[in-house]
């Protein structure tokens, strides 16, 4: 009898099979189809557009785009836990779990994969915050170089050359007076003439540097000390308007990114919950061959 012990006590531990990789792989596949097909379905329908930010998740798009991916997680975390075979509870709300996870990252591929203008539409919540995101993202990275740009052309009007009239009736320059003024200054000059612009503009209250700035103009752009306060005025104007403008842009663009993140976290929150549910609901109810205990 002794013998026979070590022979029973390793039987219930070679036939112990925890997960089923074949099986998670056929859900997520099934659960990649389903939301495919919904998504093309709202699409023809018209509930799901393939631009961003269709209005949130509180819309109706936002809502069939979530029930989208809560649909094909649920029906493929429940194939899963029956293709597993394993009649446990816990052990198939993983399964399901991992099905949602092995899901979302072949999602997340194909999204931001040369595909995703083709399918990108097709994912429901998925891919409709990879694109807020995508969007809000490259509205905070634009900003900068959109202001570099304005302010790039307010500076030439510095080095315009003195108006025809010369009058001094307090007329801006024309935009294109100052192409005309580049042959005349120095790319060398405009960069010392702009550092020393810059610099009394951050030093608000000092008078000596914002004297130094308004007679580099002057030099520069061959103008008299009146034209080149006003020049330097206005350019203090505009960049300061442009600074503003761009915090509003960006603060609006960090809002949207903030958004888009949460709506996201609570989207995959729900598919993970769902995921386990459905894994669950799925296990089988018992394993062939047993039989119910009579003591």
């Amino acid at each position: 009898m002794t013998e026979l012990r070590p022979d029973r006590a390793l039987a219930p531990t070679a036939t112990l099979r925890r997960i089923s990789w074949g099986g998670i792989l056929a859900g997520a596949i099934l659960a990649l189809m389903l939301q495919f097909m919904l998504g093309l379905f709202g699409l023809g329908v018209g509930l799901t557009s393939t631009g961003s930010g269709a209005g949130g998740i509180v819309s109706l798009a936002g809502l069939w785009a979530v029930l989208i991916v809560l649909i094909g997680v649920f029906a493929g975390a429940y194939a899963a836990a029956r293709f597993s075979g394993i009649p446990s509870r816990i052990d198939g709300m993983l399964h399901g779990v991992v099905t949602w996870a092995v899901t979302g990252l072949l999602a997340l591929y194909l999204l931001t994969s040369g595909a995703a203008s083709l399918v990108g539409g097709a994912f429901g919540v998925l891919g409709q915050s990879i694109d807020d995101l995508t969007a809000s993202a490259e509205a905070l990275t634009a900003r900068p170089a959109a202001m570099t740009d304005a302010l790039d052309a307010s500076a030439e009007l510095l080095f315009a050359p003195a108006p025809a009239s010369a009058s001094g009736d307090g007329a801006e320059p024309a935009p294109q007076a100052g192409a005309a003024a580049q042959s005349s200054v120095s790319a060398t000059d405009r960069q010392a003439v702009r550092a020393e612009v810059a610099a009394a503009l951050a030093a608000k209250d000092d008078e000596a540097m914002r004297g130094a700035a308004v007679e580099a103009i002057a030099r520069a752009a061959g103008v008299d000390r009146a034209e080149a306060e006003r020049r330097f005025s206005a350019f203090g104007e505009r960049t300061a308007k442009a600074k503003s403008e761009m915090e509003a842009q960006r603060s609006a663009a960090a809002s949207a990114l903030a958004r888009a993140s949460l709506a996201a976290f609570v989207a995959l929150l729900l598919g993970m919950v769902v995921g386990g549910l459905g894994g669950m609901l799925g296990r089988p109810g018992r394993v062939a061959g047993d039989k119910p205990s009579r003591h």
